[in-house]
């Protein structure tokens, strides 16, 4: 984690990551507020070392991004951490299934074979009404979508001596044969915090700091228009805004993540309005055939059957129930495979009830349409 004078901030983002079974390195960008005393304490209790990081231009101190960023490279070499994270300290991150922390999502990935993980972005805006008290996350409840050159928010990957961060600017992890994960974790961005704050961070932190070489390059563009900011930059209606749900958007990740799923479970609520595992396998296969891409799957290995399954599928079952399931296709063989136990462990921790009343909700909105 790289900081610049995030004093208001960082004790929340820095427990809240060791809270989630997440170590961490922090990179003080030679703050003037005191960030890094703010968290000295931490040091050996989840925070393994702080390390001041200062920059200059043509003698001028500055806000070096590139050089930030190839110094994350350097330390994750030399950490020995199996994963590691690239985050900022205006972020809280969240794995995208209910009651998992982040260090129990991340698990799940490797477990699954991928190496990295893509983020969905919320930018959490500050509106007129905003009572913002200690805890940052919990006074900020609406965001915004984010804006397209952010889309891409791939940042953790597992460990790699060739993991690049600096070329893509940070949005996006380079690293040999990539894979990442197709559910999208949750990144909540806090950029404005107070009037006063913003006033600080664009024309003080950032406007006046910016390296004239990234500049030059295309980078750091987005206050260019600001010479002076005033209340309309930095305050949002709230109208225009979205109230966060947790629930709600983990779902959303869960059917972005895979629209034959998504569009299986639709359609069994629809014909009987109850989901058993057997119908839900069967018409899941019949779905992916019709789409081409099932073609011979009773013919594959049964192990590799349902590791794809279990992959695409991304649902709880009983272990019962599955091996209920998978009995009425043939495919039971699976109980004798010594890592069953990992395709059980990447399965969601969303309980149907709660996707069955959400398509239930979209089935009474349609009729009601």
């Amino acid at each position: 984690m790289a900081v610049y004078n995030e004093a208001d901030i960082i004790r929340e983002a820095v427990s809240k990551l060791i809270e989630q079974g997440i170590d961490v390195y922090l990179i003080d960008n030679a703050s003037t507020d005191g960030t890094a005393s703010r968290v000295a304490d931490f040091v050996g209790n989840g925070l393994i070392d702080i390390e001041i990081a200062q920059y200059f231009e043509n003698g001028r101190e500055i806000f070096d991004w590139t050089a930030l960023l190839k110094l994350k490279e350097q330390v994750a070499r030399r950490l020995g951490y199996n994963w590691y994270l690239h985050v900022d300290a205006d972020e809280i991150r969240y794995a995208p299934w209910p009651a998992c922390s982040l260090l129990e999502g991340i698990d799940r990935v490797d477990a699954a074979g991928y190496n990295l993980i893509n983020f969905k972005l919320f930018n959490f805006r500050l509106t007129q009404d905003a009572v913002v008290g200690s805890d940052v996350e919990s006074s900020f409840t609406r965001y915004s979508e984010s804006e397209s050159f952010n889309q891409r928010q791939v940042k953790a990957w597992k460990a790699c001596p060739e993991v690049d961060i600096a070329t893509l600017g940070g949005h996006q992890i380079i690293v040999p044969n990539a894979r990442i994960f197709p559910t999208r974790f949750v990144l909540k961005h806090y950029p404005v915090r107070s009037l006063e704050h913003g006033r600080r961070k664009i024309i003080a932190e950032r406007k006046a700091r910016f390296s004239q070489a990234e500049r030059q390059r295309g980078w750091h563009l987005q206050y260019d228009k600001i010479e002076a900011v005033n209340t309309r930059d930095i305050l949002w209606d709230s109208a225009t805004l979205t109230r966060f749900d947790f629930e709600r958007e983990s779902l959303n990740l869960l059917v972005e993540s895979n629209e034959v799923l998504s569009q299986t479970l639709y359609d069994l609520y629809i014909t009987s309005h109850f989901l058993d595992e057997a119908s839900f396998a069967r018409h899941w296969i019949w779905r992916l055939e019709r789409e081409g891409r099932g073609s011979n799957l009773y013919k594959q290995d049964n192990f590799q059957f349902v590791v794809m399954l279990a992959k695409i599928a991304k649902f709880e079952f009983g272990s019962g129930k599955l091996l209920l399931g998978l009995q009425h296709l043939g495919l039971a063989t699976w109980r004798s495979h010594a890592n069953i136990r990992i395709i059980l462990q990447f399965f969601a921790s969303f309980v149907r009830e709660k996707i069955i009343k959400s398509l239930n909700s979209a089935a009474r909105r349609r009729h009601i349409l």
